[in-house]
């Protein structure tokens, strides 16, 4: 799944570059600062559960995408099996993970402006 709220963070990135300049410019600074940091984090995320997958000797590959679902390849210790998520479910988590994040990054911002 983190594959794809990298994907939705990148193009929120690429909107906010898009966009003429905005009359608030340093408001659209933090916004890109933040988008920023908030790809790095998934980014540093993927390959941790990609190292810890790979130390367990598990491979998980996306296998398809339909219009109700999603479908991951999971090849663990010999054994092959499939996982599927419904697009809502598919949705509901990114839309968590993602808001995981944003709560971080303000939540640490806040610790900054009040502690210098």
């Amino acid at each position: 799944m983190l594959p794809s709220v990298l994907t939705f963070a990148e193009r929120g990135l690429q909107e906010l570059y898009g966009n003429k300049p905005l009359v608030n410019r340093p408001l659209s600074e933090l916004y890109v600062g933040c988008v920023k940091v908030i790809i790095q984090r998934i980014k540093a995320d993927i390959q941790s559960i990609n190292t810890a997958l790979s130390s367990e000797y598990i491979r998980v590959d996306r296998e398809s995408v339909n219009e109700t679902s999603v479908a991951y390849h999971v090849i663990f210790s010999g054994q092959i099996g499939n996982v599927e998520l419904t697009k809502d479910d598919a949705r509901k988590e990114i839309g968590e993970w993602l808001s995981g994040y944003i709560r971080n990054v303000g939540v640490e911002l806040m610790k900054r402006l009040c502690n210098p």
